[in-house]
């Protein structure tokens, strides 16, 4: 014996099952044949407008970006802060004649005021942009004069900078046979003591350093 529904209940279950068809075949004929390859689409046309966006703020600040890189060469070529000399060895050279002359400017007893030695000091600092040219300095030197010559070495042109910075007081003896003149203010006494002074001075070259080539 067949079990058929009710007259109202089969009208009703043929409309789920119709529903029921009709999603269906959406999903099988349309949706994945037009609406999802659609959607798809959209998505890559968005990405493609955002590129494009990026893309042409990058061409607006191009101007900008090499109008600043005209500006930052105009400064190097033209700043009095960088050594002019050409390299390593010509730069350490100036350098060191440009201390003694500033030495035998400052000092008031030229005798009490002098360069013992010095050596050229190649240094690698990472993150420098340019090159940097230094000698290792090793003065005599009473302390007046010695303030004087290194406020000189700071506020010069082009710009010179001291490091590793070590003063020992340095006692003498009067020597035989040799007089040390006094200082004609001061009427220190000759050969008292002088200041044993040990130092590096650098400047830089208007060369691209171990920095230069880093991105940042």
């Amino acid at each position: 014996m067949r079990m058929l529904p009710p007259p109202g209940e089969g009208r009703l279950l043929a409309l789920v099952l119709f529903a029921i068809a009709m999603i269906a075949g959406y999903f099988l004929l349309v949706h994945w044949w037009f609406v999802a390859p659609h959607a798809e689409m959209a998505g890559e046309i968005s990405q493609l407008k955002e590129q494009e966006a990026t893309f042409r703020a990058a061409i607006a600040s191009r101007q900008q970006i090499e109008e600043r890189l005209r500006e930052v060469s105009a400064f190097e070529s033209g700043s009095p802060s960088f050594l002019p000399e050409a390299d390593f060895d010509s730069a350490a050279a100036a350098l060191f004649s440009r201390l003694k002359a500033l030495v035998a400017e400052k000092a008031e007893v030229v005798e009490r005021c002098q360069v013992a030695s010095h050596n050229p000091k190649r240094t690698s600092i990472a993150d420098e942009l340019y090159e940097r040219v230094t000698i290792s300095v090793h003065l005599r030197c009473d302390i007046d004069d010695f303030g004087e010559v290194l406020h000189a070495l700071e506020s010069s042109k082009p710009l010179l900078f001291v490091d590793e910075l070590n003063i020992h007081r340095q006692q003498e003896g009067r020597r035989a046979g040799r007089t040390f003149p006094a200082r004609p203010q001061t009427g220190v006494e000759p050969g008292a003591y002088r200041l044993d002074i040990r130092f590096d001075l650098y400047g830089y070259l208007r060369r691209p350093g171990p920095g230069a080539g880093r991105s940042t």
